[in-house]
């Protein structure tokens, strides 16, 4: 996902150097809004940089040393940097800021949550930040993001995810197969052929693949290439396996 840099808002340097995460962060994301009486007021997305700049102004003029956000989200579902993901935000409040990154959304209490921002925090939490979405008002004690946002959110969280697609499987690619009786033997194998691996220097270059024979799961191994002699007819257990 494209992430602009602060250079795409005229962002001011911080006043000092960010903090490092807390062990375990960044995890999650929180969601916030801007938040002020009325609306925003952006017509177009050129507004949108200088609109992240007054934001950034208004903070530092509250003794923050930057903005506090490490990302903003404009109506047009852009992402900028705030702060950066490389550091902690000061925007959730204590007890996350060193944990949970924080998007904030180019919103007052008159906007309205658009479909392309609703889009980019999903692909944001899909993409960069992994976790759980959650309102600010979730992790502190405040109204923010707004009732829209934090509908939005709750209702996101009790939908099914969707289930990744399932592989479409070649019958020509080979599997490994263990055996049940007892041998540390294999198959190689697909839907139409099969064969057992045929002398010690293919069960070493499979071993180099996925270890030790005792180790293999009851599962089939994917291996996209043979190596090994071709394989030829079966003329009974080779005389290097073990007698049971």
């Amino acid at each position: 996902m494209q992430i602009l840099p602060r250079s795409a808002w005229g962002a001011a340097p911080p006043k000092s150097p960010g903090r490092p995460w807390a062990p375990g962060g960044p995890v999650d994301l929180v969601v916030h809004w801007v938040g002020g009486n009325g609306t925003i007021g952006i017509q177009s997305h050129t507004d949108c940089p200088a609109r992240i700049k007054a934001v950034q102004s208004y903070e530092m003029s509250q003794e923050y040393s930057d903005i506090a956000y490490n990302l903003v989200c404009c109506p047009h579902g852009t992402v900028y940097e705030g702060r950066g993901l490389g550091v902690q935000g000061a925007a959730n409040g204590p007890s996350t800021n060193a944990t949970k990154p924080s998007v904030c959304l180019l919103l007052n209490t008159q906007d309205t949550m658009t479909p392309e921002m609703q889009a980019s925090v999903l692909e944001l939490n899909r993409t960069v930040t992994p976790g759980t979405i959650l309102a600010h008002r979730e992790v502190n004690s405040t109204t923010c993001p707004g009732p829209q946002v934090y509908g939005w959110i709750l209702n996101i969280r009790t939908q099914p995810q969707p289930k990744p697609p399932t592989p479409v499987e070649d019958d020509d690619m080979p599997r490994l197969v263990k055996c049940d009786n007892g041998d540390p033997m294999v198959l190689l194998t697909n839907s139409i052929h099969s064969r057992w691996v045929q002398d010690e220097a293919e069960l070493n270059d499979l071993k180099a693949l996925y270890g030790p024979v005792s180790t293999w799961a009851p599962r089939d191994f994917y291996r996209p290439v043979l190596v090994g002699p071709s394989p030829g007819p079966w003329s009974g257990r080779p005389a290097w396996w073990p007698a049971r």
